[in-house]
């Protein structure tokens, strides 16, 4: 217990924290001056394009974070050109992903202000290609630097967007400054990355970038189903219930986030140390460090919720509490997959995920279709949950090579 609070409270992993909580606290400032701005219709608009900007990030941004991390652990040698490999992979996937949504609306799939939101943050696919070297300073514990970027780049952002809406501009603007975030994040990135004196040169690599898809695709597609079942309720409630009531139900995702994010950025920088110890305690450890984590982190939501929601977004959103109740599962929920996700990493069985997710995918669409007229917003809350369950502990028991991840998990909540 006493070493794992170590690794917490060690300050690059602090740092790391700060960087996720500055780029988190950023999404959701931003969505919560629209929603009061705005006002639930919009807001709901809003949190739609988002939701299919988000969908077909898969594709856009094809992350590849997490497998660049161990890539470069354990060839550092090679950093430089299996960075410019993820470069050049990831501007390719960037014109694929906005290409698919631009003939999403044509084929009218979405129409008018939604499509030109759409249109317009679809444009961070390829402001967030630089991203890539997060993952050379998270393997050299240089995450202070991440943090730096993230700060500098959201403060201009809410300054410019806080402008934006006092001079009463249009949600549009206020989505083309959130992509101007992200381009000004990897531009200082870049810039980081450039200063350091044992920097590897940026080399393209066509075997590189292949070997790089072929790796990365599984988690693409499991990322892909994993998305469409977390966005799948405010696709449905969009169809079964309105603007309005995304907008209310999005409050209560949005608050969400700040609980789920801890775990989510942990996990990440915590991996490189996984993958390279070989004992078989260090892998329960790491799922005993997040169980608890998680666990705090959802206690905390719940006994928060009733207050904050109402006091941040403002009185109008008080039907956004009870969501946000049934809600306060999903921070445990997540730091019990996001750990076990770095453990298939670790295992190379990230294409085992992929029948998992689509499993989980097809539950939470059942669950939604059934709660959602019955019971609105809360019905939505409750399938999520129901089915974040099976995605990140209850689902690996019915995948053959993931059975003993999900002896591992057990394991490590019992002893």
């Amino acid at each position: 217990m006493a070493s794992n609070l170590k690794q917490l409270l060690a300050p690059n992993q602090l740092f790391a924290l700060a960087a996720k909580g500055i780029e988190g606290t950023k999404v959701i400032a931003i969505n919560i001056a629209v929603a009061r701005y705005y006002g639930p219709e919009v807001f709901g608009q809003f949190a739609f394009a988002l939701g299919i900007v988000s969908l077909v990030a898969i594709v856009g941004e094809f992350k590849l974070v997490n497998i660049l991390i161990q890539r470069i652990s354990t060839d550092h040698e090679n950093a430089g050109k299996i960075l410019g490999s993820a470069l050049g992979t990831n501007l390719l996937f960037s014109g694929a992903g906005i290409l698919l949504l631009v003939i999403g609306g044509l084929l009218g799939f979405y129409d008018g202000m939604v499509f030109l939101t759409i249109f317009v943050l679809s444009l961070g696919y390829i402001y967030k290609i630089p991203r890539a070297f997060k993952a050379y300073f998270i393997v050299n514990e240089r995450n202070h630097l991440i943090t730096v970027s993230e700060f500098f780049s959201a403060l201009i952002c809410l300054l410019m967007i806080g402008f934006a809406i006092y001079y009463d501009e249009s949600v549009v603007i206020v989505s083309m400054l959130k992509g101007f975030d992200f381009l000004l994040v990897s531009i200082l990135l870049f810039y980081f990355y450039w200063c350091q004196k044992e920097r590897k040169a940026i080399k393209f690599s066509v075997r590189e970038s292949t070997d790089l898809i072929k790796s990365g695709l599984p988690l693409a597609v499991s990322g892909f189903v994993m998305i469409l079942f977390q966005r799948v309720d405010i696709f449905m409630i969009k169809f079964y219930l309105g603007d309005e009531s995304v907008g209310f139900y999005t409050a209560a995702t949005n608050y969400m986030m700040l609980f789920t994010l801890p775990g989510m950025v942990l996990t990440e920088t915590l991996s490189p140390r996984l993958f390279r110890d070989q004992r078989p305690a260090a892998r329960r450890e790491f799922l005993k460090l997040f169980f608890r984590v998680g666990l705090l982190l959802s206690l905390t939501m719940l006994a928060t919720s009733y207050y904050v929601i109402p006091a941040v977004f403002g009185r109008e959103y008080d039907a956004s509490v009870m969501s946000a109740f049934v809600l306060s599962s999903a921070p445990f929920l997540i730091c019990l997959g996001a750990s076990a996700g770095q453990l298939i990493i670790k295992d190379g069985l990230q294409k085992h995920a992929i029948k998992k997710s689509l499993i989980a995918c097809g539950v939470n669409i059942a669950l939604n279709a059934y709660a959602i007229p019955r019971y609105g917003n809360i019905g939505a809350a409750a399938s999520t949950a129901i089915s974040f369950f099976y995605a990140y502990y209850f689902g690996h028991f019915f995948v053959r090579p993931l059975r003993a991840l999900f002896k591992e998990q057990t394991r490590a909540f019992i002893k």
